[in-house]
């Protein structure tokens, strides 16, 4: 990663972490215990869609990384998340023994 270049805590973060295989990660717009079925479901026009999307930060931890993401629109419609830990994000990496969906 590019910020792990210009970043000597970002690049200690990332060592042996294995992040080559990013398949499952994703933007969660809306979470089924924090916003109820309906919201979720009302983000199913989106599935499987290509929108493009503007990251903004990286936060990391000892238990997870995840950048800052804000989708755009599709469409005509612009894609607005509920999920506000604490920003919309794109979770990239989780502590054993948690995993991404």
């Amino acid at each position: 990663m590019q910020i792990a270049l210009n970043n000597p805590s970002v690049e200690a973060f990332l060592k042996g972490k294995h992040l080559e295989n990013q398949q499952k990660a994703h933007i969660t717009l809306a979470l089924k215990r924090s916003h109820v079925v309906k919201a979720v479901a009302d983000y199913g026009a989106f599935l499987h869609e290509k929108v493009p999307v503007e990251l903004k930060a990286l936060f990391f931890s000892d238990e997870m990384a995840a950048f800052e993401a804000y989708p755009s629109s599709l469409g005509c419609e612009k894609i607005v998340s509920k999920n506000a830990w604490p920003h919309p994000h794109i979770t990239l990496w989780i502590a054993p023994p948690f995993s991404l969906l």
